[in-house]
């Protein structure tokens, strides 16, 4: 005998996971907004999934007005609530009072996943960062570490990425390195195998943003350049550098003739030419 269906006056809200395009936040983490009340009927908090890559943490910050909730799906990570730092795991829930700084680090070798629900619902507005720009990737030790297994002196290796070994040298004796930096130490150094699943992950935000001209991404040596490829592809300020980890306050200041760092253009290169473009810089880059 059939079931008998009540007829809905709506249809089912449902968000299909495939459909949520990710985007970087202000505390640098991957977000894919699951439930927001700014896209789908809800009206009192939001649900959304953040990934933050094996090695990296999160931005310190905090929220005013909203509590969050985090709930660790997959991963193991150090989370520093207020004055407090402790181990999470998979199953691990958190709660975030409004006011609290807090950030969060993914161990070594596996990417963390953690589903964030928030009440009132998650907005930038009410993210106040509370450290500088820069986000510790791999530890800065742990540069100098690589380069010595290398045999590589520090000119060779930061001359590589375009840095300069004074620069550099600061780097490997613990100033925080931006994530531009960190991401092509990593893209250059890191296993090929390694590397590839880490560019993936890079271009990943970048796939649904549409296609531009290879020549405009090609073009891109500077802000002026980023500045275009930004407006072909719709973007606002804000979005468009944080695919990079950079400030919108940097940004705006690279597009107004600031002179912008060699790693971030490569890396501008390496997040939007096409596949095949991008698999060519990445081997020239390790060759």
């Amino acid at each position: 005998m059939p079931i008998s269906r009540k007829r809905r006056s709506a249809p089912l809200m449902v968000q299909p996971y495939a459909a949520v395009t990710p985007y970087h936040t202000k505390d640098q983490s991957i977000i894919r907004e699951l439930m927001h009340p700014g896209t789908h009927r809800n009206k009192a908090q939001s649900l959304a999934e953040a990934i933050i890559p094996g090695g990296a943490r999160t931005l310190l910050h905090r929220h005013q007005i909203t509590e969050e909730l985090y709930h660790v799906t997959r991963g193991t990570g150090v989370m520093t609530l207020g004055d407090e730092s402790f181990r999470v795991s998979e199953g691990d829930t958190v709660c975030i009072l409004p006011g609290t700084p807090h950030c969060i680090e993914a161990d070594g070798g596996q990417d963390l996943h953690i589903l964030c629900c928030c009440s009132p619902a998650y907005s930038h507005d009410d993210t106040e960062i509370l450290e500088g720009e820069p986000v510790s990737a791999p530890e800065t030790r742990g540069i100098a570490a690589m380069r010595k297994a290398l045999g590589l002196t520090q000119s060779a290796f930061w001359g590589r990425l375009g840095i300069s070994q004074s620069a550099g040298s600061r780097y490997e004796t613990g100033r925080d390195v931006p994530f531009a930096t960190m991401a092509l130490v990593r893209l250059t150094y890191d296993p090929e195998d390694e590397a590839r699943s880490f560019m993936a992950r890079l271009r990943e935000p970048c796939r649904h943003l549409g296609e531009v001209k290879r020549e405009v991404v090609s073009a891109v040596s500077n802000g002026q350049g980023a500045q275009a490829l930004r407006a072909a592809l719709g973007l606002s300020q804000a979005a468009f550098w944080d695919l990079l980890g950079i400030s919108q306050s940097s940004g705006s200041r690279y597009e107004a003739g600031e002179d912008m760092p060699d790693g971030a253009v490569t890396l501008l290169r390496l997040l939007f030419l096409s596949e095949d473009a991008a698999i060519s810089l990445f081997a020239e880059l390790r060759s």
